[in-house]
């Protein structure tokens, strides 16, 4: 029995040191969830009854493509909003209420051929959008310039951010490749703003979300939820959270009242 007991007490030992070790695995080498995160029912008074001034839009592409969007508020401090692949410039509806509230100028616009946009679909020409939005929120008066992108809309908000002047860049599940907008090592690596990089535990872009953020340059913060949620599909089930999160990003580095 002595025996008996003695193998036991040194499996429970080896098995706690494993937990243990397997708990401090290199920061590149898994995706880190966030263990304070816990699903949150939306608040009604959020976004469905926040009051702030907006407006429908157009402008001008370089080639010659009229694009819609809608902007949020007003500011120095503007904000260009890129939605998914499968979506419009409503995905970032709340959010950008949320912003305008904040005190910042957010523009949610659309793709080329999507919603309120002109023209044929062209994914390779959507960082071209995105210039064209950046111009837009400058010529309405912005001074600095901030940018957030969900999945396909994440990938051609890094794309542009190594080439132009933007005070911080937030994404929610930015794809690493997709089409001509490729988000390499490079291309992290050429951004010199301050990053956020957030998505969930189980989604298929997880481990590619961590790896831009090993490689990139500070300032830079991640933020992993658990589940499976992609892009801006994360609002729904941590609204309040994801909201908070992305509103002290921009407070940190691109405070609206500075």
């Amino acid at each position: 029995m002595r025996g008996a007991r003695m193998w036991w007490v040194g499996s429970a030992l080896l098995l706690a040191m494993v937990v243990a070790v397997a708990g401090c695995g290199s920061e590149s080498g898994s995706v880190r969830v966030a263990p304070t995160a816990t699903p949150t029912t939306p608040q009604p008074t959020a976004t469905a009854t926040l009051t702030v001034p907006m407006r429908t839009v157009t402008f001008m592409t370089p080639d010659g493509l009229r694009l819609g969007g809608t902007l949020y508020g007003n500011g120095t401090v503007g904000v260009a909003l890129s939605h998914q692949i499968d979506g419009t410039q409503d995905q970032w509806r709340g959010f950008a209420r949320q912003l305008a509230a904040h005190g910042y100028m957010a523009l949610a616009f659309d793709f080329r051929g999507r919603n309120t946009s002109a023209g044929p679909r062209d994914i390779s020409k959507e960082d071209v959008d995105l210039r064209a939005a950046i111009g837009f929120l400058r010529a309405q008066g912005a001074k600095r310039i901030a940018l957030m992108g969900a999945s396909l809309g994440g990938a051609v908000t890094l794309r542009v951010a190594t080439t132009e002047s933007v005070a911080a860049v937030a994404t929610l599940s930015a794809v690493p490749t997709i089409s001509t907008q490729e988000v390499t090592d490079a291309t992290i690596l050429a951004i010199k703003a301050p990053k956020l990089f957030i998505n969930s535990e189980l989604d298929y872009a997880a481990s590619s979300t961590q790896h831009m953020y090993d490689i990139a340059s500070q300032p830079k913060q991640i933020y992993i939820y658990p589940g499976n949620a992609h892009g801006v599909g994360i609002f729904s089930e941590y609204g309040p959270d994801l909201t908070q999160r992305l509103l002290t990003f921009m407070d940190t580095y691109a405070p609206a009242h500075a």
